[in-house]
């Protein structure tokens, strides 16, 4: 982000930390996991997205390449099927609690 690749490392461990504390405390709420889980890959994946947009250099010298691909390919069809479900639990359980 800045030029310098620990503190981008830094930068981005405190943004995931805090994206851990988020879920924590949205399971902590609800009561949901997958909400959690949810919220937590989502915040997450965006972090290191927007820390790959930056174009540093942090994955090449601290070999973290492979983190790039997983997060441009693997770690949105991760997010996309827990949002699926998180919504079929929430359809699932609002068909119940009609019943």
């Amino acid at each position: 982000m800045f030029g310098d690749s620990s503190l981008d490392l830094e930068i981005t461990c405190f943004l995931i930390l805090i994206s851990f504390f988020v879920s924590v405390f949205l399971f902590y709420k609800s009561r949901k996991i997958f909400l959690s889980l949810f919220a937590f890959s989502l915040s997450s994946n965006i972090s290191v997205y927007l820390t790959i947009s930056t174009g540093t250099r942090m994955f090449i010298l601290y070999d973290l390449l492979w983190l790039v691909d997983f997060t441009l390919e693997i770690w949105p069809l991760i997010n996309l099927a827990l949002l699926a479900v998180v919504v079929i639990l929430h359809f699932k359980n609002k068909k119940m609690l009609k019943k």
